[in-house]
């Protein structure tokens, strides 16, 4: 007879939980990253280059659902293990959270001064950080795009025969994400380029010293 395998159900509700919070923090920190008028980070600014197309036609929530879909659809082949709750949650509330989080910063802060506005690029970068590594660390699945820098570490991609790590592959598809923004008329600020350079080492960090911790050592680790 097989063995039974025993649930953990304190475990499991952890893992849940990191993948909820995860995903709302990512959420607002793109609102944050908004209001500080810096820029947005990279994908968003892919996003909203794109966006800039349809804005007279459909609010962002809508639009952020269709991207995300086409989006899904490319990462089903790339690596569909990827996929998961967090998937899906981000599919489906982080157009809104970014609306509803927008509409209480400008209530609360109508016009930043500039000290305002660097500490709200800092918090934005640190909370984007913090919350992708919850929900990678969760391993129930991550954004539609975070999807695609995890899917290249999964299926080992290398450079001169060396697997090239996580980090480094983020930093690659952000940069490339900025450069297609750009070229829909969207042009990056200064946070948006700190981001780039710097939110995949800092995700990495987080997810292996923040998160990882939390879970325990039985933490399954999306990507390296």
């Amino acid at each position: 007879m097989k063995e039974k395998k025993t649930v953990d159900i304190r475990y499991e509700l952890r893992r849940t939980a990191m993948t909820v919070v995860g995903v709302l923090m990512c959420s607002f920190s793109i609102a944050v990253f908004m209001h500080s008028a810096f820029g947005l980070d990279p994908f968003q600014c892919l996003s909203q280059g794109v966006y800039t197309v349809f804005s007279e036609k459909i609010s962002f929530g809508n639009y952020y659902i269709i991207w995300s879909l086409l989006l899904l659809i490319a990462d089903f082949f790339l690596d569909r293990s990827q996929i998961g709750v967090a998937t899906f949650a981000h599919l489906f509330l982080t157009g809104y959270v970014v609306d509803a989080s927008k509409a209480l910063l400008e209530g609360w802060f109508p016009a930043p001064t500039l000290a305002l506005r660097v500490g709200m690029l800092l918090v934005g970068i640190v909370v984007v950080c913090i919350g992708a590594g919850f929900y990678f660390e969760s391993a129930q699945g991550v954004s539609v795009y975070d999807a695609v820098a995890n899917g290249l570490t999964n299926r080992g991609l290398s450079l001169g025969g060396k697997k090239v790590p996580f980090k480094f592959i983020r930093i690659a598809t952000d940069v490339i994400c900025v450069a297609a923004g750009m070229a829909f008329g969207l042009m990056p600020g200064i946070g948006t380029v700190i981001a780039a350079f710097f939110m995949g080492p800092l995700i990495d960090w987080c997810k292996k010293h923040l998160a990882a911790p939390l879970l325990g050592k039985q933490s399954p680790a999306v990507s390296s």
